[in-house]
């Protein structure tokens, strides 16, 4: 059976108000989704609002003013010392060395833990041959923030310590003087070694640079004096010798990060 032109009508007539009506629904909805959106965005950034002043009544209540600072120390040094035997030719001897030691720092606005190892040697002016190994570990005082911690270019300091050391001597002053010596090497004999407990005070001036990543780099040059409190020595030849003090003279820097 074909279809009259009313039904084909009635037909387009009720496609087109089905299509107006969906047409409607969505653009009605869309103010409530909007709506909707708004009031969500509203309430995360409340929850937001809060959180966020939490946190800053916590940090109100611990609050950072003073740094603390972790890294590493690295310096070159010049210790000089003068020793002290029953051995001619080792009695009043000055020794001029150079080296370099490594370590870490402990340390606030206040003052500083300093340890590090380090390896010297005898310079080309001193007749024989000595390498000396010394453990250092020292505290600093900032002179300038004793009473009140503030910043200045330049920071002075005052610190004292404890220093063991291990010189070995080499030559051949212990060799019988009638026995014939090999001059074809020129590595000297080791005669041994003397170890020797030495506290330290020494005095110095530091320049500190920090940036906004909490990272810091502290330059610092200093002037120490070292008393002999302890020796032993490896060999019985040389019980009678003895490091009595020794001066030092080191520039470095210290480097890591603070929090």
């Amino acid at each position: 059976m074909i279809p009259s032109k009313i039904e084909k009508r009635i037909v387009a007539d009720t496609i087109k108000i089905a299509i107006a009506f969906v047409m409607t629904a969505i653009l009605t909805s869309q103010p409530c989704m909007s709506q909707s959106n708004r009031e969500r965005n509203e309430m995360d950034n409340s929850v937001r609002t809060r959180i966020v002043s939490w946190e800053d009544s916590l940090s109100r209540l611990k609050p950072r003013t003073r740094p603390v600072y972790v890294g590493f120390d690295v310096s070159m040094g010049a210790p000089r010392y003068r020793i002290s035997s029953n051995i001619e030719a080792l009695n009043n001897l000055s020794v001029n060395c150079f080296g370099g030691m490594v370590g870490g720092v402990l340390a606030n606005p206040i003052g500083k833990i300093k340890g590090g190892i380090g390896f010297y040697y005898s310079g080309d002016n001193v007749p024989y041959t000595f390498d000396l190994l010394a453990a250092n570990l020292s505290v600093n005082l900032y002179l300038l923030r004793i009473k009140e911690v503030t910043y200045h270019t330049l920071e002075p300091y005052v610190f004292a310590g404890v220093s063991q050391m291990r010189d070995k001597f080499y030559g051949y002053y212990l060799t019988d003087p009638s026995a014939k010596i090999n001059r074809s090497t020129s590595e000297e004999p080791y005669n041994g070694s003397v170890m020797s407990t030495h506290l330290l005070i020494g005095t110095g001036v530091e320049y500190q640079l920090e940036n906004d990543t909490r990272d810091f780099i502290h330059l610092y040059a200093e002037i120490s004096y070292a008393n002999n409190a302890h020796t032993s020595v490896t060999r019985d030849a040389l019980s009678d010798s003895a490091l009595p003090n020794s001066l030092w003279i080191t520039v470095g820097m210290s480097f890591g990060k603070f929090k």
